[in-house]
């Protein structure tokens, strides 16, 4: 083994990680603008576990009361939570947990820690 080959496997590594996470978000996107509720949950809670390594014990009980509320508001109507109808709350829920992810990905730095101003 050379001498980068361990810094070319956590850098290859640090790509594949970066690569997923922006598939999910892409899939997260999709999903949320096609009101499709069932997948934009599974792939919120997908996202979830891939950054939950970087999360603190209090952002996993945040975590919790936001799905445990998701889940109360889809036992009531389970019916058009699987067949893509509006279900009162639900959006709101779903978008608080899409928020409070990217609030999390930002605060922990998953989205690169080099500060730059684009004029954005």
């Amino acid at each position: 083994m050379g001498l980068d080959e361990p810094n070319q496997l956590t850098y290859d590594l640090r790509q594949e990680y970066a690569k997923q996470l922006g598939e999910l978000r892409l899939g997260i996107l999709l999903a949320r603008k096609d009101r499709d509720y069932k997948m934009w949950a599974e792939l919120l809670d997908s996202l979830y576990i891939e950054v939950s390594t970087k999360l603190i014990d209090e952002d996993e009980k945040e975590y919790i009361e936001k799905i445990t509320k998701m889940n109360e508001i889809i036992e009531k109507n389970p019916k058009p939570y699987h067949n893509r109808k509006e279900v009162p709350g639900l959006y709101s829920v779903l978008r608080e947990i899409n928020i409070w992810l990217n609030k999390k990905m930002d605060k922990y730095k998953m989205f690169g820690a080099k500060e730059t101003f684009d004029g954005l």
